[in-house]
């Protein structure tokens, strides 16, 4: 079960990745308020947050509840700085964090 968390963790961190980059390339629109400095300012920190998002799926694997936290709080970031485009990474980062949470069954 947790190959899943790792390769949903992964995925979301590369995912938010694109995004971030297609959003500092002026590909994706932001809101028209917001200039363009600020849009490279953002598309640094989600991309940022994204790389610490992998080492988080990565870190599942030794430790689920640490790698769970460092998902959710990445989770936050990238909808504080990231809203739309980063709703995408973001959803699948929580359900990465959620199966993350649960406790692995001992085999019998």
């Amino acid at each position: 079960m947790r190959k899943t968390d790792i390769c949903l963790g992964i995925f979301a961190g590369f995912a938010g990745i694109v995004l971030a980059a297609l959003s500092m390339l002026e590909i994706l629109p932001y809101n028209a308020a917001v200039s363009v400095n600020t849009i490279y300012i953002f598309g640094i920190i989600l991309a940022g947050a994204n790389i610490i998002g992998i080492i988080g799926a990565l870190l599942i694997k030794k430790n689920n509840l640490l790698g769970s936290a460092v998902m959710a709080a990445v989770t936050i970031i990238i909808m504080i700085f990231g809203f739309p485009w980063q709703s995408l990474a973001a959803v699948v980062y929580i359900m990465s964090v959620v199966m993350a949470a649960v406790p692995e069954k001992p085999a019998q």
